[in-house]
């Protein structure tokens, strides 16, 4: 039940009134009595406001059409139910119209006045929860919980809070882990279309027939194994926001498809001939360089255009390091709470591991370092010996080498680089040539140049 489902009852008979009480509280319900329109308008415009009125049409003074479309215009949010007399059915039209929710003929049956009440008792429920959930992810994805203080990152703050209020096509850009998917769910739950589905995708998983059927969907028959008709991704995102994560990684030949849908937002089923329309926002995200991409061939002009409306590009960890102390207290509260360890800070030596440290996989790797530290901390602060190894050694002594300039030959400090980015990566070659700013096919021929 609806905690304190407040039930209103109007009605100028007063045995009605009773007898319409005491069906109520025989099923716990509670509800408070008006005997005028006038004594039931001010009773609905307190502060303690109710979630039910039962009223009748014909009161002295205002009468049940009156008190609903005053209800109406002070925005009121009470629900509303009529009783009618015998015959009075174009009545309770008019109050239907007027925004009640059902109506009920005089004598009125128990029965179904229970009925009505449970059923609008379980609707307030549902309302409520929605309002729950609702308050729930838009604080989950407040602007709070990207944090950042570096100057680039309060430009971004301002950007998404302005994009928020926009319905423009929006890509993000930046490494993994950078937060990307956090920043389109701000910027969903913080636009007009909140309400709305928010529906991801991620472009990298998918193969390319696989990921048709996924965003435009299929009909029964299409193919084999589709034994039931689909909606796509696009049919679901209707009314809300469409995530299309690592879009980067869409087949050269799906693009053109996808050209036309963000061009008209129509589309067809896998199979099918119906035109489907549909109503969405679009946000993009991608680890890739586009602009490369365009010169590499692989990734088409015109679709790059149609999605970089507005530009949100996060820069990595490594170039922000003064947020690294922000994110530490940030997540050290988080995992306190999650935890229930008295963890509050961390030593000076984990503290200057953490700041000097690239941080390949930025904050998502920052975030599972402290969440591993947790697990083997069982002091007040997290010490050096809770990092990981590689934090440990810190991997700084070949960047120490670097800096002797005059000692080093151009050959021996361009592989000594490639090498320790190989190191802090762990091997991950994309990643590697995003921190050198050289593309794979690059990197593979220093690599074999090196014999790395």
């Amino acid at each position: 039940m609806v905690e304190n489902f407040r039930i209103l009852l109007v009605d100028d008979d007063e045995s009605l009134l009773e007898s319409l009480e005491a069906i109520l509280e025989q099923k716990g319900y509670s509800a408070s009595k008006a005997h005028s329109g006038e004594k039931a308008l001010k009773m609905l415009a307190s502060e303690s406001p109710y979630h039910l009125a039962v009223v009748d049409l014909k009161l002295p003074g205002m009468d049940g059409l009156k008190l609903l479309e005053t209800i109406k215009a002070q925005g009121i949010q009470t629900a509303i139910i009529v009783l009618t007399g015998n015959g009075s059915v174009d009545s309770a039209v008019k109050a239907m119209k007027l925004g009640a929710c059902d109506y009920l003929e005089k004598p009125v049956n128990p029965e179904a006045f229970l009925i009505i009440i449970n059923k609008e008792r379980e609707r307030q429920q549902l309302i409520d929860q929605n309002a729950y959930f609702m308050r729930e992810l838009s604080r989950r994805y407040q602007i709070e919980n990207i944090v950042g203080d570096a100057p680039s990152m309060k430009n971004i703050f301002t950007k998404i809070q302005s994009v928020a209020l926009s319905d423009s096509t929006v890509l993000i850009t930046g490494e993994s882990g950078t937060g990307k998917e956090l920043i389109a769910n701000h910027i969903h739950y913080s636009s007009s279309r909140r309400k709305g589905p928010l529906v991801k995708v991620s472009c990298a998983t998918l193969g390319a027939g696989v990921l048709e059927s996924e965003l435009f969907g299929h009909e029964r028959g299409a193919f084999t194994g589709a034994i039931n008709a689909k909606p796509g991704r696009f049919e679901l995102a209707n009314g809300g926001t469409l995530f299309l994560d690592e879009v980067g990684d869409l087949p050269l030949g799906f693009q053109t498809k996808l050209l036309r849908v963000l061009q008209s937002k129509e589309f067809e089923r896998v199979g099918g001939i119906k035109n489907i329309q549909s109503d969405f926002r679009l946000i993009a995200a991608t680890n890739h360089d586009l602009k490369q991409d365009l010169l590499n061939g692989t990734f088409r002009e015109d679709i790059y255009y149609r999605l970089n409306v507005i530009e949100i590009e996060i820069p990595p960890l490594r170039q922000r390091k003064e947020d690294v102390p922000l994110l530490l207290s940030h997540f050290i509260n988080i995992y306190a709470q999650k935890t229930n360890k008295p963890i509050t800070d961390a030593t000076e030596e984990a503290r200057s591991a953490l700041c000097n440290y690239r941080w390949p996989g930025n904050v998502r790797e920052f975030k599972n370092v402290i969440e591993s530290a947790f697990v083997f901390c069982q002091d007040r602060k997290i010490g050096l010996q809770h990092l990981p190894a590689h934090l440990q050694s810190n991997s700084t002594n070949e960047m120490v080498e670097l800096t002797r300039l005059p000692t080093r030959s151009l050959r021996e400090i361009e592989m000594a680089v490639v090498k320790l980015c190989l190191e802090e990566t762990r091997g991950n070659r994309s990643q590697t040539a995003q921190l050198l700013g050289i593309t794979r096919g690059t990197l593979h021929s220093k690599m074999r140049k090196y014999n790395l």
